[in-house]
């Protein structure tokens, strides 16, 4: 019941319930002094309350994946080295594919066919027309499979034309002559070299 204005008696026995090891008094509010406003609070050495000025002392990021600033307010802000929201254009060093699907397919009916760096599987009509592929100029890693679609390359060859002082296998070109050959390119950007995998 709540102490009433000079009631010693009550005052005394409630600082005695709060002083049990087995009470727990529950209270309206609590304003502890000497603390910060909207801050969250820890234990110092010596097991006293205070409010925690930086919570990057309490938080760590992860190096080139998760920054992490305080705001001095009370606040943190996370960010990534990049924007990866999905309309977002990342650079990555480099990127392996482990099983993926590829995304992107494009087919070529008409000669020549200059491609894309958004291209990435090539399906060539050789039904009734030789085709020839301008590479554009070798980005290291870029990746292309071309496929003979109508398997009658030995008929109407595929020929892969890389572009200026580049390189197929080290040739200046790759003519594609059997049916139904479907070839995967990777760019060496070292050696300007197209490497067939």
């Amino acid at each position: 019941p709540p102490i009433k204005p000079g009631d010693w008696d009550g005052i005394r026995r409630a600082i005695q319930k709060i002083a049990r090891s087995n009470s727990f008094p529950t209270y309206a509010n609590v304003i502890i002094d000497g603390l910060t406003a909207s801050r969250l609070l820890s234990s110092d050495g010596d097991k006293k309350l205070t409010s925690v000025a930086d919570l990057t002392s309490w938080i760590a990021g992860t190096s080139n994946q998760i920054t992490i600033a305080d705001d001095s307010d009370g606040t943190i802000t996370l960010s990534t080295p990049q924007d990866i929201h999905t309309g977002a254009n990342p650079t990555f060093a480099t990127l392996k594919n482990t099983g993926g699907r590829i995304k992107g397919r494009t087919t070529v009916t008409t000669s020549p066919y200059t491609v894309l760096a958004t291209d990435e599987h090539i399906s060539v009509t050789t039904a009734s027309t030789a085709i020839t592929l301008n590479l554009p100029a070798i980005v290291n890693g870029t990746i292309y499979h071309i496929k003979d679609q109508d398997e009658n390359s030995s008929g109407e060859n595929i020929t892969v034309s890389p572009d200026g002082s580049d390189t197929i296998e080290n040739a200046a070109s790759l003519v594609i002559s059997a049916d139904g050959t479907c070839i995967t390119i990777i760019g060496n950007s070292t050696t300007n070299n197209w490497e067939i995998q």
